[in-house]
């Protein structure tokens, strides 16, 4: 896509959710806010994702709950609290969310040497599709088998979050929160030193990841696996140089792919055999 169709798209796009949220009752000064909050939480897991290989993270604030502890739920008033909290069905659950997917498919597009700007087009009828099936079936099973019968959490909490915010905020009106303002900078100035001492110097071992992520659930439950591939590779690189490494990255991708069969092959024993909850744990 030229650069000049790219930041149309955004601005366009940007104007879109600005109306949309502004007519559903936010504050038109508190809109710009949110959508900062919601793109920089978005591409910053983007960039989490597409730099460590993590396969999903989710982040320890969503965009609502960082708006009504920025300018408070008085600022926001009755209206906007219960907008910014149905809010949550499309900005909080961050594991799903396709800006990472599309940071990894804009970094695949990069090799494609003939006819690019057709990837655009692929992209989107991949999404597009993808949207209306998935729609389509959740309905469908919800009608089907009723939602109290599915996955506890997206049909029972994550149904209830938007409404539980509401009640909460407007049961509880707060002020700007400045100790929210002040831990902010804080971890805002640990991120920019963790940066610089990263480029500055060679023998610096931490990765300023490390502490974006530190407080995410996907990191408790997949720390030990990280740790083991981070010593892995250490001792490879150190004992067998470059060389030993190039060899042996076979094997460590299909050890993932291993796993995705597995769990394609198990997923299909579910489908013709009407068993479920047959999937592989993350520990």
């Amino acid at each position: 896509m030229p650069y000049r169709a790219a930041v149309l798209c955004f601005l366009g796009g940007g104007c879109v959710v600005f109306l949309w949220l502004w007519l559903s009752g936010i504050p038109a000064w508190i809109v710009p806010i949110f959508i900062l909050a919601t793109l920089m939480i978005m591409i910053g897991l983007a960039r989490v994702v597409a730099e460590t290989g993590v396969p999903t993270i989710t982040p320890a604030m969503a965009p609502a709950n960082f708006v009504a502890s920025a300018v408070g739920t008085t600022s926001l008033g009755m209206t906007g609290v219960v907008a910014t909290g149905f809010t949550l069905v499309w900005a909080s659950g961050f594991m799903v969310f396709i800006t990472a997917p599309m940071a990894n498919a804009l970094r695949m597009g990069s090799e494609i040497t003939r006819h690019r700007r057709w990837f655009v087009f692929a992209v989107g009828a991949a999404l597009l599709t993808a949207m209306v099936a998935a729609t389509w079936y959740q309905i469908h099973l919800g009608y089907q088998h009723g939602g109290l019968n599915l996955n506890t959490r997206y049909y029972q909490v994550y149904a209830t979050t938007a409404p539980r915010f509401a009640e909460l905020m407007l049961n509880s009106p707060t002020e700007p929160h400045l100790g929210a303002w002040i831990w902010s900078g804080v971890g805002a100035a640990v991120m920019v030193a963790l940066m610089v001492a990263r480029h500055s110097f060679a023998w610096w071992p931490f990765h300023p990841v490390g502490y974006a992520i530190s407080s995410s659930w996907v990191l408790n439950a997949t720390w030990m696996s990280i740790m083991c591939a981070w010593l892995i590779k250490l001792v490879v690189l150190n004992y067998g140089g470059p060389k030993l490494y190039e060899r042996t990255k076979p094997f460590f991708m299909g050890i993932i792919l291993g796993q995705f069969v597995a769990a394609g092959f198990w997923l299909l024993v579910d489908s013709f055999t009407g068993v479920k909850h047959n999937h592989i744990r993350v520990y």
